[in-house]
């Protein structure tokens, strides 16, 4: 006899190259390397690797880079996890997470702060489509982002222009 509850697991899961749609929004180009142990409660045996060549979300997102980890035994459908790192290209620089930050999915909301390195302003107005807006300067700063509810907040973040300014 054994019981149950002492049952382990070793597991892998590897996804190469995945492309698709969700909805209104694409991606390509997505790999996915993670190793975990246990069955009702999982726990990393590396980080998580996740990549994406390009998101589509409306502008484009490219080489996306995440690896997280579940440091102890958790839930695998609300998992509490930490964001050892994460960063995106976009608007011709990056935004990515500057240290290591807790998420757990079964609280109501989490918060981060992200760093953007060299956004080119005349990148981020042309999301303005219709509108005769011309821009010139490269931005810094940083965005407090807020999950809760489905929604994503960004409350008193910046973004400042680096010098010698723009217009």
């Amino acid at each position: 006899g054994f019981a149950l509850d002492q049952l382990q697991a070793n597991s892998s899961l590897r996804v190469e190259g995945l492309s698709g749609d969700y909805g209104e929004y694409g991606f390509g180009g997505v790999d996915l390397d993670m190793r975990w142990r246990g069955l009702q409660q999982w726990r990393t045996t590396r980080p998580v690797s996740l990549g994406a060549a390009n998101l589509d979300i409306g502008f484009d997102i490219t080489d996306t880079r995440v690896l997280l980890s579940l440091l102890r035994p958790t839930n695998p459908l609300k998992p509490r996890l930490r964001l050892e790192q994460f960063s995106s290209a976009m608007f011709g620089g990056r935004v990515y997470l500057p240290e290591p930050q807790p998420w757990d999915f079964s609280r109501e909301s989490n918060s981060l702060v992200l760093r953007v390195e060299d956004w080119r302003l005349a990148d981020l107005v042309a999301l303005q489509q219709g509108q005769d807006i011309q821009a010139l300067g490269v931005l810094e700063g940083e965005l407090p982002i807020t999950v809760t509810a489905g929604r994503l907040i960004i409350e008193k973040g910046y973004l400042k222009a680096r010098p010698p300014g723009g217009s």
